[in-house]
């Protein structure tokens, strides 16, 4: 049932994974296609926003700096699921992997690379600060427009 805390959430991930996206593009290596990068970040911090954030709404202010970091965390963690697997796809579509299972193992190591890469002050900064907040403010709406 859609509620104003899931639609808040959904637009506040939405928004971070974005601006975390802004903050990543320059560390990617050069003619690596970033096109859709923050719009397919954004989707997932949607979908985390509204799918975990915006239920917990109402279990208070330190339950909400929980799940909105809880929140920040999965939209990573399916960001870069995402962004592996589908470049171990287009890897085996250009027959760049043997066997099944390397192409499997590559979306792992894909994975661990992108978050070695991405992983700066800046950033975990701006996803654990900004999760916090975007889940303190998704308590707040929760509260205050059930």
């Amino acid at each position: 049932m859609p509620t104003m805390a899931k639609l808040v959430g959904a637009i506040l991930f939405a928004a971070l994974a974005w601006g975390v996206s802004q903050l990543i593009i320059p560390l990617l290596p050069d003619g690596k296609p970033v096109q859709t990068f923050a719009l397919v970040n954004a989707a997932w911090g949607l979908v985390c926003g509204w799918l975990i954030a915006g239920p917990r709404a109402g279990q208070g202010y330190s339950a909400a700096i929980g799940y909105g970091l809880t929140t920040s965390i999965a939209m990573l963690f399916w960001a870069l699921f995402w962004h592996s697997a589908f470049q171990m796809v287009v890897a085996s579509m250009a027959r760049n992997h043997g066997p099944p299972m390397e192409a499997v193992m590559s979306t792992f190591q894909r994975f661990w690379d992108s978050l070695v890469l991405m992983s700066t002050p800046q950033i975990w900064g701006a996803l654990l600060i900004g999760g916090s907040l975007a889940g303190m403010v998704v308590e707040y709406v929760g509260r205050r427009l059930p």
